[in-house]
């Protein structure tokens, strides 16, 4: 294995005054093939800062496109993330950053605090933002210059680390209300590179998991796939469970399950995984093919969550090496658990590209299966293909935003480049008022 090292170098030139941002510079790549470096420079132009204030806090706005440290009861201050990957099995042995000047600010009044979070669906009410008690008041905050998580996933098909790097060029210091600024951060990561790849079989694209009873009505799929090029596995939760293909691990179906994918992942190559089967008919709680709960205490009553994302996070990254990511943390037997009693960090990282066709009957499979091969066989022939109907309204009534028009905007900004006729229905400006609008919109094609 060779080792190897990768300056980032972040010019973040912080002024007090109303300049803007000029410009992000696409990283430079550079390498020293005499002593085996790579370097990556990524550099801010001049995203100025100035202190505003209002009747109790002093507020650092920062032009360009820096985000803003929300933790709650802490100082809110601007920071700047960069992402960098790696090939799966790199080891990151050192991260470590060196800062300019520190340039030191004194504030009239105190740093702005973050608000408690809004509950999701809560009624919408003007939160002060307070002081709190998340870290010391002689210590700075941020603690470092940097933080930085690594975790593992998969980018454009091919399985990675990713370093994720938070850069905060302004720090605070409570007990004395002064900030601390820098006009640049280097930071210095020493790597080593596996001396093979790790994940080459490439036996199967995909896997398709399913209960047994699923399995003909799903075989015309698993077909239409393989014509196309797909090389796809039809897998049954019986053949998992009783280990037809790889040794049966896990604690619970859902873990049987996820193992499996793993196995299937270093074994067979799979990239794509589609579980099919929703809840059964019934007043049990009962599911065709296994879910996860999360339990994550909401604070509005709401104690567990479901999330295939769990299926695909397959692997973390821990001590160099990449592990099962099992969602349980502290191994108490409760997955993604986030609450007064405990809580588990988690990579949520996908590592396959995952669906579900979440079918309650066969009946309903089969009418989804039909659809999909109809969509597959005759989408790139029709011009509906290329129109978009977006629905949007108010989530939280009482503010100034409508918020799912929001979301609605950005994902036309993303198709409009592609060529879709994009049709907004938005409550705002009355496009919305009833279903009746939504079935007249797609009924025109």
């Amino acid at each position: 294995m060779k080792g190897k090292s990768v300056m980032v170098a972040v010019i973040v030139m912080l002024f007090v005054g109303t300049s803007t941002l000029a410009g992000v510079h696409t990283p430079v790549f550079q390498r020293n093939e005499q002593m085996q470096r790579e370097s990556t420079v990524l550099s801010f132009d001049a995203p100025s800062i100035h202190i505003e204030e209002n009747h109790m806090y002093s507020v650092i706005e920062a032009n360009g496109d820096m985000e803003y440290l929300m933790q709650e009861g802490a100082p809110i201050v601007p920071y700047k993330t960069a992402v960098l990957t790696f090939p799966a099995g790199t080891k990151i042995e050192h991260v470590e950053a060196t800062p300019s000047a520190v340039h030191t600010m004194h504030l009239e009044k105190p740093l702005q605090r973050a608000p408690e979070p809004l509950i999701y669906g809560a009624e919408y009410h003007q939160v002060d933002a307070v002081k709190g008690i998340v870290h010391r008041e002689t210590e700075l905050y941020p603690s470092d210059w940097i933080s930085y998580h690594i975790g593992a996933g998969i980018r454009d098909g091919t399985h990675v680390i990713i370093l994720s790097i938070q850069f905060y060029p302004v720090r605070y210091l409570p007990s004395a209300n002064e900030i601390y600024h820098v006009t640049e951060i280097d930071v210095d990561i020493t790597y080593e590179l596996p001396s093979r790849p790790l994940f080459t079989n490439d036996a199967y694209d995909m896997v398709i998991i399913a209960p047994s009873a699923f399995s003909d009505t799903l075989q015309p799929l698993v077909d239409r796939k393989e014509q196309y090029g797909i090389a796809t596995k039809l897998v049954t939760l019986d053949e998992i469970y009783d280990g037809a293909y790889f040794p049966v691990q896990g604690r619970d179906d859902a873990e049987k399950v996820k193992y499996f994918i793993k196995d299937a992942i270093e074994e067979w190559g799979i990239q794509y995984v589609m579980l099919v089967g929703g809840r059964e008919r019934g007043a049990k709680l009962q599911w065709w093919c296994p879910v996860r709960y999360t339990n994550l205490d909401a604070g509005d009553g709401d104690k567990q969550f479901l999330s295939d994302l769990y299926f695909s996070d397959i692997y973390k990254y821990e001590d160099g090496e990449l592990v099962f990511e099992d969602w349980d943390g502290n191994g108490n037997g409760i997955f993604g658990e986030w609450n007064y009693k405990g809580k588990d960090t988690l990579d949520m990282y996908p590592d396959v590209y995952i669906g579900r066709l979440a079918c309650r009957t066969l009946q309903e499979l089969t009418i989804v299966v039909q659809k999909i091969l109809v969509y597959e066989a005759t989408a790139h022939e029709g011009t509906w293909s290329k129109k978009y109907v977006g629905i949007g309204g108010d989530t939280f009534p009482g503010d100034q935003w409508y918020d799912g028009e929001e979301s609605v905007s950005k994902v036309m900004e993303y198709l409009d480049p592609l060529g879709y006729e994009c049709t907004p229905l938005f409550t705002s400006d009355g496009s919305l008022s009833s279903g009746g609008d939504i079935i007249d919109a797609i009924n025109e094609g």
